[in-house]
């Protein structure tokens, strides 16, 4: 005996997870049951794509001197692990939250970035703190060449990090600090000469001979 295909026939098809492109017009309850009761093969496609792996000669991070230093060069400075190396390049650990812990490596402790005036709240730079009598001068240099010596100074107004050159043209320092503090900050970043490209260390410029260049009990 034929039937044709019903609404209850076709959503009984549907609902066993039997694919069809166009049902048949009429078939047997023969062959219905036969198609119901047939193993169905189930196929689980992985979408889960394959994290390519960096290289550790690849991966790199800005320190406080507004230098990359790669990952690789960390992991011989014995600042992170073997372990920890292959969970970045893998992308078990992301770069973002490394750099976070890495932060006392790569920036250092935070200088001292200026006074906060205990009776207003506001806040002061320390050149201006200077200049207003409330900290002596050598105390305001060695401040400054605490910020400078991370290779920026910071303008306590704005809290933006500052080539000492930028902030002596804002007014974040005076002229008559810019050649000191530009000693320290030259001291971070390193020495050139005319006759090499290359970037000296202060130790390396001392041991050349370098004008100017002397060490200070």
């Amino acid at each position: 005996m034929h039937y044709a295909v019903s609404t209850t026939i076709t959503e009984a098809y549907t609902l066993f997870g039997i694919s069809y492109t166009k049902p048949e017009e009429n078939f047997t309850i023969g062959r219905f049951h036969e198609i119901c009761s047939q193993p169905k093969k189930i196929i689980v496609t992985s979408t889960t794509r394959e994290k390519r792996r960096k290289s550790r000669q690849n991966i790199h991070f800005t320190s406080g001197w507004k230098r990359q230093v790669s990952l690789n060069d960390l992991f011989k400075a014995g600042v992170v692990t073997e372990s920890t190396v292959t969970k970045i390049e893998t992308g078990e650990l992301e770069q973002a939250d490394v750099e976070k812990s890495l932060k006392l490596y790569l920036v250092g402790e935070e200088p001292i970035a200026g006074l906060i005036m205990s009776d207003t709240g506001e806040k002061i730079s320390i050149y201006n703190a200077w200049k207003q009598g409330l900290i002596r001068r050598g105390t305001s240099i060695s401040l400054l060449e605490a910020q400078a010596a991370t290779g920026r100074v910071i303008d306590v107004k704005t809290a933006d990090k500052l080539s000492v050159k930028e902030a002596s043209e804002r007014g974040v320092i005076g002229g008559q600090f810019e050649a000191i503090l530009s000693r320290a900050e030259r001291a971070v970043y390193g020495y050139t000469t005319r006759t090499s490209p290359d970037t000296l260390s202060l130790f390396e410029a001392m041991k050349r001979g370098l004008d100017g260049l002397r060490i200070t009990a």
